[in-house]
């Protein structure tokens, strides 16, 4: 780890003029009296949450993350005296590491459906690993859920810098990742695309992009290497109920020799070895020992496969099977759509009625039909009913694209 620096900066949010150093870190959780175990994220103050958060872990205690919002309904939690005195940054990790069991108690995105409440540990949350180079990441994910978690203690556990980055409607984009010199953007594909219309430059200082949280898109992908044409790209798939598992720089995975006997496919869908996961799984879909993901997965080569949809993407429109990710895959081809969902709605007459929210301002809801009919070759029951043409596209709390 590289040494420390007392102005070396821990924390920028462009929105609240926060500027937060290292070292005005340490000394926020030191005068830190008292903490809570239950702490609440709101997204308009997320430095509070982290410090809310990072105090209860440091005294050894287990904790519950929740929404802002589900603030009133439930009531305030006892308080506990803390009895951490840090001297310097790197105390943080030292001191995590000796309360490694402690627990994280969160929720899933709820992409497909209601959230789920999940169990992490510090153990599993920490990198096994410091590195010696220093990063400056976007941080793009709300910070409540998973995926903005493990960031989180990956930016803290080496000393990286953290640029709140995911309202970034309200950011200056050039700004910030110019001016702050931005390494590391990590994001679901929806985000990155959402992201698309607000760059105006050639970025040559990131060196990483992540994708993770979603199917890798290999034509956002191209998009994204010429606005970032130094970055080594990463696509990264893990669930909440286990982390990281598998890493790729395209959309071909390969199930790598520290995971045999882990991870198989059976059916077309990534099972994963009940040792693997954390507490929290819906225990229906553990049988025999193995968890049934509900990603399904389409073989390029003899061991190399790709992700093609989720289990709940296939639905039934009017008797006939079809799958929600590969018709929106197509739809994606036409020139002149920036961003798409596909989803159903119920209907008393067909069971599901296939509806798209399409971003563009090249065509009409009658002129997308027709391409889907002579351009694509769309069978009637796979072109979407009901087309909405709308400015963004509907995400779930952790920028992920929401199917319900």
């Amino acid at each position: 780890m590289a040494a420390w620096d007392e102005q070396h900066l821990f924390y920028l949010d462009h929105r609240n003029r926060q500027e937060i150093t290292y070292c005005d870190f340490v000394k926020c959780l030191n005068e830190m009296s008292e903490y809570r175990t239950t702490i609440y994220v709101d997204r308009t103050n997320p430095y509070l949450f982290f410090c809310e958060l990072m105090i209860a872990l440091l005294n050894g205690s287990d904790v519950q993350i929740m929404d802002a919002e589900q603030r009133e309904a439930a009531a305030e939690g006892p308080l506990f005296q803390s009895r951490v005195q840090l001297h310097e940054p790197q105390d943080i990790v030292l001191l995590l590491r000796q309360h490694a069991n402690a627990s994280v108690h969160m929720f899933t995105s709820g992409t497909s459906g209601q959230p789920k409440r999940i169990t992490h540990t510090i153990r599993t949350l920490l990198p096994l690993r410091s590195k010696k180079k220093r990063d400056v990441w976007a941080f793009a994910y709300h910070p409540s859920h998973f995926a903005g978690i493990q960031v989180f203690f990956e930016i803290v556990s080496n000393l990286d810098t953290l640029i709140y980055f995911f309202d970034y409607r309200a950011l200056p984009l050039d700004e910030l990742l110019t001016g702050r010199e931005i390494t590391i953007i990590s994001a679901t594909p929806t985000f990155y695309r959402s992201l698309l219309p607000y760059l105006h430059a050639t970025y040559g200082q990131v060196r990483r992009i992540i994708f993770g949280g979603e199917k890798y898109e290999e034509s956002l992908a191209d998009k994204l290497k010429i606005l970032f044409p130094a970055a080594l790209l990463k696509n990264i798939y893990a669930t909440t109920e286990t982390g990281k598992l598998l890493e790729s720089q395209t959309d071909l995975f390969t199930i790598p020799p520290q995971m045999q006997g882990l991870l198989k496919i059976e059916n077309d869908e990534l099972l994963i070895h009940e040792s693997l996961l954390r507490e929290g799984p819906d225990s229906r879909l553990i049988r025999q020992g193995w968890y049934y993901s509900g990603d399904l997965i389409q073989f390029e080569t003899e061991d190399q496969f790709k992700f093609v949809s989720r289990k709940g993407d296939v639905v039934k429109v009017g008797g006939y099977k079809i799958n929600l990710q590969i018709i929106e895959e197509k739809m994606k081809t036409l020139n002149g759509i920036d961003h798409i969902r596909i989803y159903c709605r119920p209907n008393s007459v067909v069971g599901n009625m296939l509806t798209a929210e399409i971003v563009t301002d090249k065509y009409s809801e009658v002129q997308i039909k027709q391409l889907c009919r002579s351009e694509l070759g769309l069978e009637p029951w796979e072109i979407p009913r009901v087309i909405y043409l709308v400015n963004d596209i509907a995400q779930t709390i952790t920028g992920k694209k929401l199917r319900n």
